[in-house]
């Protein structure tokens, strides 16, 4: 008996040690984590997380900053000056440019293009919208409540590729919109096992841990199999969602332009040729996933578009018609510095067309902003 007693003792005080040491190093469990996830963002009840106004990052505000209004980039007046034109450019973190600085982002660069070779009498000033990881459901939530008091002119929704992405993979901050997860561990969810890993941080990693190693095998299974029924529901809300924003622009007189997502693959050949070039920088599930979803989307937006007589913004051709894209992309799909310019001029010269109504598209593009983006 004295030898069990010991044992317990012993057991409890190697448990004890463990929690102690997974708290210093690990953080604490989840009734008390953090309110602050990183430089940029803190948690939120209503969206999961949002942006830290002011916040500055690596390499300063110059490169790293969100503003006093919760916007990646340089601070802007809440009340438009008179002749500015106001851009919102919305989306994910493709938008948002998470491997580039705030003035080689896409929208950046559209306002470095439109500053250097203006429109008629308007001043265009761009608001960087993007947050990395937002759903269209997200982004609905904003348009009612944040993006109404920029009294924007024109948005650019450029969406999709994370709705496309929570038709398998989920994380809080899509639950904290109402999202449900669509793959579980069922006795993984059981109430005892959820309050002991909300008390104690080696219970939650272990229960996190084996849970992703059986969703991982789970999700490698659906690497060669169809996902048109997946697929078709995660892009039908999105669609209810893109509806309801362009109602909403609609009724403020606000212009629309939806442009189509830029993947870093080609729909036009088979899935085999494609991977072969993304393979490592992409896991074959996701791949899979994408491939199918492109068609889909460019679908989707192509019926938005029409619906609601938008310009449709394409980059997709001048992508396809590089010898290697891997050269304008740092991962299987947040575009360089190079494709965050090549996006930014295929916008700005459809927006001259059909937004501006330019006679002359322009292409007036600085030294300095092709040496920052292509050279250097």
């Amino acid at each position: 008996m004295k030898r069990l007693c010991i044992a317990g003792v012993v057991i409890l005080a190697l448990l004890a040690g463990s929690e102690g040491l997974a708290r210093l190093f690990l953080g604490p469990p989840d009734p008390v984590r953090p309110e602050r996830i990183d430089w940029a963002c803190r948690r939120d009840p209503l969206l999961g997380f949002t942006f830290v106004p002011g916040a500055v990052g690596p390499g300063g505000p110059g490169a790293n900053s969100i503003n006093s209004m919760g916007f990646r980039g340089p601070e802007i007046p809440l009340e438009k000056a008179p002749g500015v034109y106001r851009i919102l450019c919305v989306g994910d973190s493709v938008t948002n440019g998470v491997n580039v600085h705030n003035d080689t982002t896409y929208p950046g660069i559209l306002q470095r293009l439109f500053a250097a070779d203006p429109v008629a009498d308007k001043r265009v000033e761009v608001v960087n919208a993007g947050v990395p990881g937002y759903l269209s459901d997200h982004q609905r939530y904003r348009m009612e409540h944040d993006f109404a008091r920029l009294a924007p002119d024109c948005i650019v929704f450029l969406m999709g590729e994370a709705d496309v992405t929570a038709s398998l993979l989920t994380n809080e901050t899509w639950q904290a919109i109402g999202r449900p997860r669509p793959m579980t561990v069922p006795w993984l969810e059981a109430p005892w096992l959820q309050r002991l890993a909300a008390h104690s941080t080696v219970a939650r990693r272990l229960r996190d841990k084996l849970e992703n190693g059986i969703i991982d095998r789970r999700l490698e299974k659906t690497a060669d199999q169809d996902m048109t029924e997946t697929l078709t529901r995660a892009i039908a809300l999105y669609k209810t969602n893109m509806d309801a924003m362009l109602a909403d622009c609609r009724a403020r007189g606000i212009q629309a332009v939806i442009v189509n997502y830029p993947w870093n693959f080609s729909d036009k050949v088979g899935r085999g040729d494609n991977y072969n070039e993304l393979k490592t920088l992409i896991k074959p599930f996701e791949f899979n996933l994408f491939w199918q979803a492109a068609p889909l989307l460019a679908k989707a937006n192509r019926e938005l578009a029409a619906a609601w007589q938008i310009p449709l913004i394409d980059p997709q051709p001048a992508i396809y018609a590089l010898a290697d894209r891997r050269a304008v992309y740092d991962d299987f799909s947040h575009p360089n510095k190079k494709g965050n310019f090549l996006l930014a001029c295929a916008i700005a010269s459809a927006l001259r067309a059909d937004v501006f109504k330019s006679p002359d598209p322009g292409r007036k593009v600085p030294y300095d902003l092709v040496a920052d983006c292509l050279l250097n």
